[in-house]
């Protein structure tokens, strides 16, 4: 006032211009179709999830993609409607800032947070293209959080853990993400934990056999669990992962 007496006043809404920046023009066309985009490590899930239709993004464990990367894939499956399956709990971050990526281009994108390949492959099984995209990302995501998840590797170095003390050698057992087992024989700890997941019941077992497997380790387990489980279906994939030989699922 004290400068002078206001005039041609324009009052902007930063947020809502921002916004609208960021949109797409009306006018440039976008895709139709939906597509799944699917993290995953080694050449043989990477063939599951395409062989199923996915597209596939190469990381997982110590391996993790960058947000570029995921969006890349996003944007290059040539469709309106993505399902993106992160199968790793260190990649739900960057998915989710992909996802935001993408959907200022204009794209629909659900992630379904999928914390293991096995969820993934559950979630991708069930997908149908001719659903409505929430309800057929709504089957995905009970598919995958129906499916119990089990990791066994080999520690690397003396710790302590959730089910005691372990040597460098020493078989992990992990259950969703945590050591339950410690021990010395890689089909025994698969054996038991699969004992442990079986406790809730189950009508299928996945074993998906890693890059550092020894011969023949997946077929024995497959064999013993047929003896001791003869009412349960027991699929044996090679998934060709590294750092953990044996991957385990129950569905």
């Amino acid at each position: 006032v004290e400068a002078g007496r206001p005039f041609r006043i324009t009052v902007s809404h930063f947020r809502t211009q921002a916004t609208a920046n960021d949109s797409p023009p009306a006018s440039v066309e976008r895709p139709t179709g939906r597509a799944i985009v699917a993290v995953a490590p080694g050449a043989g899930l990477a063939g599951l999830f395409r062989a199923a239709g996915a597209v596939v993004v190469d990381g997982g464990p110590s391996s993790n993609p960058s947000t570029a990367e995921v969006f890349a894939a996003m944007t290059g499956a040539a469709a309106g409607e993505i399902v993106l399956l992160p199968n790793d709990g260190n990649v739900l971050a960057v998915a989710a800032a992909a996802a935001a990526q993408a959907r200022r281009t204009g794209l629909s994108v659900a992630t379904v947070p999928t914390r293991s390949v096995l969820q993934g492959l559950a979630a991708t099984a069930v997908s149908d293209p001719s659903r409505p995209f929430d309800d057929d990302v709504a089957a995905m995501a009970a598919a995958a959080g129906a499916t119990r998840w089990a990791e066994v590797t080999i520690a690397v170095r003396a710790a302590d853990t959730g089910a005691g003390a372990c040597e460098s050698g020493d078989v992990l057992g992990l259950l969703e993400g945590e050591v339950v087992l410690v021990g010395a024989d890689l089909e025994q700890v698969a054996h038991d934990i699969l004992r442990r997941m079986l406790t809730g019941g189950g009508e299928l077992i996945t074993v998906i056999v890693g890059s550092g497997a020894a011969d023949g380790v997946g077929s024995r387990l497959v064999a013993a669990l047929a003896l001791e489980h003869p009412a349960v279906e027991v699929v044996l994939l090679d998934g060709g992962q590294p750092h953990y030989p044996l991957l385990l699922g129950v569905e």
